[in-house]
């Protein structure tokens, strides 16, 4: 006598294994949510330091200022009214050390020759931040933009700090401290991890 054999599987079967991937999945949902988010906090950290760094070392390498501003919308120039960098930020030799991006047709004497044969330089343009992310400066006076002289110091007097902040409840994500030296030192948390 022949024992017939059970090819495939049976709907009981396939029931349970759809509950149990369903149950894995819900508790493992707000896991992958809170990953993603956490992931693009430091994501946009470390783009806006490594900014940050490449115009100390811009500066110090051409000798002349260097600036970091707040972007405007259309990312061709600095939004001096900018009260945070959620629209993004541009890095550029500030040849004049006046914070703003002067048209192209204006030329600088870079070379000291007495003759003006350079425009100020956009060194990178970074994308607008996704998300629901700012950047805002802790002190208002360098809210839109941070120089650094060919020496590597900040333009200023006091070193500063700019926070990474949730834009729908204003809760710290990120802190980014600039020294008056212009030394960077970063931390990711709120505000009882990162004072």
């Amino acid at each position: 006598m022949k024992h017939s054999r059970q090819i495939g599987i049976s709907l009981l079967e396939i029931l349970v294994t759809i509950s149990i991937l369903s149950i894995l999945s819900a508790l493992a949902a707000p896991n992958v949510q809170s990953l993603i988010e956490n992931n693009r906090i430091r994501a946009l950290n470390d783009e806006f330091v490594s900014s940050l760094y490449q115009a100390r070392s811009e500066s110090v390498k051409r000798g002349n200022p260097v600036t970091v501003c707040a972007s405007n919308t259309a990312q061709t120039n600095c939004d001096n009214s900018a009260a945070d960098y959620s629209g993004g930020w541009i890095l550029f030799v500030d040849y004049d050390n006046d914070q703003r991006l002067d048209p192209v047709g204006t030329l600088f004497d870079t070379t000291g020759d007495g003759v003006n044969d350079s425009p100020e330089q956009i060194l990178f343009v970074s994308g607008v931040p996704t998300g629901n992310i700012d950047i805002v400066a802790s002190v208002s006076t360098y809210s839109n933009a941070v120089t650094y002289y060919s020496n590597g110091l900040l333009r200023g007097r006091n070193g500063f700090s700019f926070l990474l902040q949730d834009s729908s409840t204003s809760a710290q994500l990120a802190k980014i401290t600039v020294s008056i030296t212009g030394r960077l030192r970063q931390c990711i948390g709120d505000a009882s991890r990162c004072p």
